[in-house]
């Protein structure tokens, strides 16, 4: 059964599944679809053409699938692709893809998002993947790690 709190804004074109819990002050506007067993805590932002996989959960204050943070975008419409079985910690903002990267982000499954990661917006992320935050810029950290090609 799907629980929906009384204080969530859903766009009635979202399309959310089975089992679905969206927590207070959830916000979802654009071509959002929400896979079952998908769990929204609270107080996150879903927009644009995302898709969320199933049994993934997002804590509070996250920002999902929003125009991108690229000085070179302009204002094409992107996706965002969220596999399934994923944990998406607070504070982590994943955002539509750019033109550059061919208008795709692509999450895949079992990641571990940790509190306040910046997803870049070309990834073509792997499964089983741990993103955090630490004393070295994002970028750098990622590319050491092996997630993102350093040019």
């Amino acid at each position: 059964m799907t629980d929906i709190h009384n204080t969530a804004i859903i766009n009635p074109k979202a399309k959310i599944g089975d089992n679905v819990s969206i927590g207070p002050y959830c916000n979802i506007d654009g071509d959002v679809t929400i896979r079952d067993n998908v769990t929204l805590v609270s107080h996150i932002s879903i927009s644009g053409s995302t898709t969320i996989g199933e049994n993934t959960k997002i804590w509070p204050f996250s920002v999902i699938g929003s125009e991108p943070q690229d000085l070179k975008h302009n204002s094409e419409e992107g996706k965002l692709i969220i596999g399934a079985n994923n944990k998406i910690r607070e504070h982590v903002t994943m955002h539509s893809g750019t033109k550059e990267g061919g208008m795709l982000t692509k999450i895949g499954e079992n990641n571990l998002n940790t509190d306040q990661v910046w997803l870049l917006t070309r990834p073509e992320s792997d499964s089983q993947r741990v993103l955090w935050m630490d004393d070295k810029p994002v970028k750098l950290r990622l590319i050491e790690e092996g997630f993102v090609n350093p040019d």
